[in-house]
C-alpha cells in the first residue's frame, strides 16, 4: 500500500510543476535601448547618428548589414555597443530591429567639424 501512494505521488509531481496556462509577456531586455528619429551623418566618415525625440539622447548606430539612408525616419531597438569604433560622436547602439516611420526629417547635411 506504501508503494502504491508513493508511485502516485510522483506520477502526479510533473502535473503539478506545470506552469500556468496565462504568462505575462516578457520585459525588454536590461540594458536594451528603443528611439524613434532621423537617421543623419556622424562626424566622422561613414558614422551615423539618431538623437530621439523622446528624450533627446544622440545615438551612434552600428548594424548588421545595410543601414537606411541619412534623412530616414526610423524607430530601431538595440543593445548598447562594446567594442572599438571610430564613431565616438555619442551613445553608441548595435541596432538589432529597425522600423522605418512616418516621419518628416530634414534634408541630411554633410556635418560641420569644429575648427
Amino acid at each position: 500500500m506504501r508503494t502504491l501512494a508513493i508511485t502516485l505521488l510522483l506520477a502526479a509531481l510533473p502535473a503539478l510543476a506545470q506552469t500556468p496556462a496565462c504568462t505575462t509577456t516578457p520585459a525588454k531586455p536590461a540594458g536594451s535601448v528603443t528611439a524613434t528619429g532621423c537617421v543623419a551623418p556622424g562626424v566622422e566618415a561613414k558614422c551615423l547618428i539618431l538623437r530621439d525625440t523622446k528624450s533627446g539622447k544622440t545615438y551612434s548606430l552600428f548594424f548588421n548589414g545595410s543601414a537606411p539612408a541619412a534623412g530616414t525616419a526610423i524607430t530601431f531597438t538595440g543593445e548598447p555597443f562594446h567594442g572599438v569604433s571610430a564613431c565616438m560622436q555619442s551613445n553608441p547602439v548595435t541596432v538589432k530591429t529597425c522600423t522605418i516611420v512616418q516621419m518628416s526629417c530634414p534634408t541630411p547635411a554633410k556635418p560641420v567639424l569644429a575648427q
